[in-house]
């Protein structure tokens, strides 16, 4: 779908809500008293812990895009992906794992250490260490107990720590009730054209055991995703369906006005048989066996399992808050791409043989599988002292310690889509790593005048690192064999612990100013890091590579206007990303170096609008430029100076309106339509050997009908209603177009009853 379709279908879509609104409202003499109360017609605001501290959204200074879990769940939204082109500067990457957030273009195309932090009710949650896949199972959390979310954009890494140089997303739980009991249960059904039906259950109970003391919550979900896309090589219909089910205990102790304590624990689990992945031609961009097909022998598929636990302490000592954040989190993965295109099947099944190693099977396929487990645990504990000094303050410390356990396998398979017994695996690289960061941080606002303030904070960090390397398989000699044959040095069985240390500096400064109660203007610099690290031990790739870097600056304004029936949210910035982590090749195996700098500047805006009590408008757009400023010689097959950074469309964004009425009773009824752009963007740099691939705009729209009251309601919708084959992210490490697409047209009901 090219722009100009997009926005005409876009503004259609507002154009029918509002006209639905204006027809509407003259029947609704109610509601009619509603608008009559300026209550009733003000835009409603979230409030947030982006610093640390409950604020306003509004106050924030800095680009912050949050969601209350209530909203999630009533719209259907169980992902970080679900809330791209609702977010400014959003894009999602899913196509290894179960995918990582991409913010304003900072992403290589495939990271293997988180740009994006992510935390739970503070906590940081997956690993930290670049010798994992962790940036690609990123962490979603059902919404039927989520209180709001939080996407913060550009570095963290003052408040937050490592793994922040692109953002932040924040996920706020649910308390559970110290006084009346609380139920929720959520069912939904729908059916996907040219696939199969969906479905998911879900529920959630709260309330006190203690009345204003104790109280203790319970949550559990399952959703089965049903498949649409085909495989007419090896017979299967609908193969990439999947299963996903988790489970959430939470506990509040509150024994004085002073003191609250909140135990969470949460395990979720996913199986995915196949990823949405479709052939494409990287050159006409057409599917390469037709729609909606995937004919390889070998699809892409993926495990996750995650444990978790959070303790959380707050005390107030009168002059601060004392708080004690405690997190654990356990990741087991396995996900497995089908490498048949990569070099390395040519090395392994070709030539490898010559030199003594097992015959591979015709034809050749090869599986990468990488098996891994991940266990972190972290510690903060800060003092906050009260927002409404004339000078504020935060100072605090942070330390994790995470073990990490890699394996990288690759297999050769069989046409029944199982190894070969003579090649499982064929070569195996087993890296065992650990990571401890040590840091303290301070945060300083000084009120110059009650409408002017200034903000200084400092993140002062270590981050020491060790590795070892297994190597093994029935390959393992013939490939060793092999490079000693062509001058290089052979892998070892077991290679000698390695480690690296760095110290790192992080900034914060703001300038913010109250030109009214409900709107600030500001501007803002702020840095972030990403953890470097000792290499994977293969001949031609360097022993360590260095962190990488970003430092933004931005400006904006937030307000609200006419009487609070509408909001405003601009903000322009523009970034540095220096020592980029990329993944070089050598010899078909994968290690890692600093490849140059780049930047990235733009444009986010957002936009509400409530004229009367029953009708909302919403809009965002984003527009941004980045690219590659300097590259260096050792990255020279990764990337070249003016490629475009990866997955920074140069305009996104969204339309949306929303419609409610009285119709009976305590019922209300209500229609909404939300419309989402993404112009073109890259799957990874431009100049990558092996081949880029350019992802045309899109432009998606789902529509919602029903009934509510304050215990019932019944939701219809149709998503993807013009049934568009968006190209959501694309993988050409492997020779071939393997690209997301979205769902097709699905149409859809839900019901929700409360206790």
């Amino acid at each position: 779908m090219n722009l100009s379709k997009f926005w005409l279908v876009a503004g259609s879509t507002a154009a029918i809500c509002a006209g639905a609104a204006t027809s509407a409202s003259a029947q609704a003499g109610a509601a009619n008293d509603a608008a009559a109360n300026p209550n009733g017609t003000s835009v409603e605001e979230i409030i947030v812990t982006a610093n640390k501290r409950q604020e306003r959204a509004l106050e924030v200074a800095g680009a912050i895009t949050a969601f209350r879990g209530e909203d999630l769940l009533n719209s259907g939204a169980d992902s970080i992906k679900d809330l791209v082109g609702l977010t400014p500067g959003l894009s999602f990457n899913s196509i290894t794992g179960t995918g990582s957030p991409v913010l304003r273009g900072i992403t290589i195309g495939v990271d293997t250490s988180p740009t994006v932090g992510i935390v739970v009710n503070g906590a940081p949650i997956g690993p930290a260490s670049s010798l994992t896949f962790g940036a690609e199972n990123s962490l979603d959390l059902d919404p039927i107990d989520l209180d709001h979310v939080e996407v913060l954009k550009g570095p963290q890494g003052t408040l937050y720590g490592a793994n922040t140089l692109a953002g932040l997303i924040s996920y706020s739980l649910k308390e559970p009730s110290l006084t009346t009991p609380e139920a929720i249960v959520r069912g939904e059904l729908d059916g996907t054209e040219h696939g199969e039906a969906s479905y998911s259950v879900r529920g959630a109970v709260s309330g006190p055991v203690v009345a204003d003391k104790l109280g203790l919550g319970l949550s559990a979900y399952y959703s089965r995703p049903g498949g649409f896309i085909d495989n007419d090589l090896r017979n299967l219909r609908d193969e990439n369906r999947a299963n996903n089910w988790g489970v959430r205990g939470s506990l509040l102790f509150a024994p004085t006005d002073k003191l609250k304590i909140t135990l969470d624990g949460f395990y979720q689990r996913t199986d995915i048989a196949a990823t949405d992945v479709v052939l494409y031609d990287i050159a006409t961009k057409q599917p390469v066996a037709g729609d909606l097909n995937y004919d390889q022998y070998i699809a892409p598929h993926e495990k996750k399992a995650i444990t978790a636990g959070i303790a959380t302490i707050n005390y107030d000592l009168g002059f601060a808050n004392l708080t004690s954040v405690t997190g654990y989190s356990h990741l087991n993965v396995l996900d497995g791409e089908n490498a048949t295109g990569d070099v390395l099947t040519s090395t392994l099944a070709g030539v490898a043989p010559l030199f003594g190693g097992p015959a591979f099977p015709t034809p050749h396929l090869l599986e990468l599988d990488r098996p891994f487990t991940a266990d972190r645990t972290t510690e903060e504990v800060r003092l906050t002292s009260p927002a409404d000094r004339r000078f504020s303050w935060i100072v605090g410390g942070f330390y994790s310690y995470e073990t990490n356990n890699y394996t990288a396998q690759a297999l050769g398979d069989t046409t029944a889509g199982t190894a070969a017994p003579t090649l499982d695996p064929s070569i195996d690289f087993n890296i065992y790593s650990t990571l401890r960061e040590y840091s303290g941080f301070a945060n300083a606002t000084f009120k110059i005048t009650p409408q002017l303030d200034i903000t200084g904070g400092l993140r002062e960090g270590r981050i020491d690192q060790t590795s070892y390397q297994l190597f093994s398989g029935s390959d393992a000699t013939a490939l060793n064999t092999i490079l000693i044959f062509t001058g290089g040095a052979p892998i070892p069985a077991r290679s000698p612990a390695v480690g690296q240390s760095a110290d790192v500096t992080t900034y914060l400064a703001t300038l913010r100013y109250h030109f009214s109660p409900d709107g600030i203007v500001f501007a803002r610099f702020s840095t972030g890091f990403r953890p470097g690290g000792p290499n994977i031990i293969a001949p031609g790739l360097p022993p360590n590579f260095r962190p990488d870097t970003t430092a933004n600056y931005e400006a904006g304004v937030k307000s609200l206007f006419w009487g609070g029936r509408g909001s405003i949210d601009v903000t322009g910035y523009y970034e540095n990303w220096k020592d980029i982590i990329v993944v070089i090749t050598s010899g078909g195996l994968a290690g890692y170096t600093n490849g140059g700098q780049a930047r990235v500047y733009g444009v986010e805006s957002s936009f509400s609008l409530r004229p009367i009590p029953q009708l909302t408008l919403a809009a965002t757009l984003a527009l941004s430029h980045g690219n590659i400023t300097s590259a260096t010689a050792a990255a020279a097959t990764s990337l070249a100076t003016g490629d475009p950074l990866p997955y920074n469309p140069s305009a996104s964004g969204s339309v949306s309106a929303e419609y409610r009425a009285p119709v009976f009773g305590n019922w209300q009824g209500y229609g909404s339509a939300v419309a989402r752009l993404a112009g073109s963007r890259w799957n990874t740099f431009r100049s990558v050997q092996g081949g880029a691939y350019l992802m045309p705009s899109y432009g998606l729209v789902d529509v919602h009908a029903g009934l509510e009251n304050p215990r019932y309601s019944i939701d219809l919708f149709i998503k993807n209603l013009a049934d568009e084959r968006a190209q959501l992210s694309a993988n050409t490490a492997y020779s071939i177009g393997e690209v997301t697409v979205a769902r097709p047209r699905t149409f859809g009901i839900a019901a929700t009853i409360k206790y």
